[in-house]
């Protein structure tokens, strides 16, 4: 079976044989409200309608530093580097119990845009796809968040589809479609490059 191998500036973080899961993620976001960094996530697993699922985390919360190179490479064949690690044992002491009065209001919503910081910085992105291209975007002045992502599914075990999208508050306020800089697709033997920057507003 093919693997899809994630490796920051040269340094292989993990592979993972697609034969372990039956969904696998790999990606990468930031919001306004993080320092300067970035996170990576490769997580996968079964979901048998039904049945018993399994999430594993193979690279959880890693930090990615501006400028820094993610590469996702697909060989048609790999060894997972290391076991995935389950939610109870990435927190063993629990994960925090979620608010049960927790409701998406205007007021809720209110409170994040009077406590986003003055946004002194814009996200700009480089992708270098399958083919050598290479794709430069950046955030527009409302952009609170941006994520990078790939979606392997067992449905269309040959393919995988890489995207870029950022949002504002008002997309998920109003849950509209958010802001599409590119989609790319990757296929079995090819790879990918992504990095991200932070940059001066031009004043306007």
């Amino acid at each position: 079976m093919p693997a899809l191998s994630v490796a920051v500036d040269g340094e292989l973080l993990a592979t993972v044989n697609t034969d372990d899961s039956e969904l696998l993620h790999i990606h990468v976001s930031k919001t306004v409200t993080n320092d300067e960094t970035a996170t990576l996530r490769v997580v996968g697993g079964f979901f048998p309608e039904g049945g018993q699922h399994s999430l594993l985390h193979w690279i959880h919360n890693r930090p990615v530093q501006p400028g820094q190179i993610i590469e996702i490479s697909f060989p048609a064949t790999g060894t997972t580097s290391h076991r995935g690690k389950t939610v109870k044992e990435l927190y063993p002491e629990g994960l925090p119990a979620p608010r049960s009065d927790f409701q998406l209001t205007p007021e809720f919503f209110a409170d994040i845009r009077s406590r986003c910081p003055t946004l002194s910085e814009k996200h700009s992105f480089r992708f270098v796809a399958v083919n050598g291209a290479v794709f430069e975007h950046e955030t527009t002045l409302d952009d609170i968040g941006f994520l990078f992502a790939l979606r392997w599914s067992a449905v269309y075990p040959e393919h995988a589809p890489v995207e870029l999208h950022s949002y504002t508050i008002d997309h998920l306020e109003s849950s509209a479609p958010v802001n599409c800089h590119f989609e790319q697709g990757i296929c079995i033997g090819q790879t990918v490059r992504f990095s991200y920057s932070l940059d001066p507003r031009s004043a306007i």
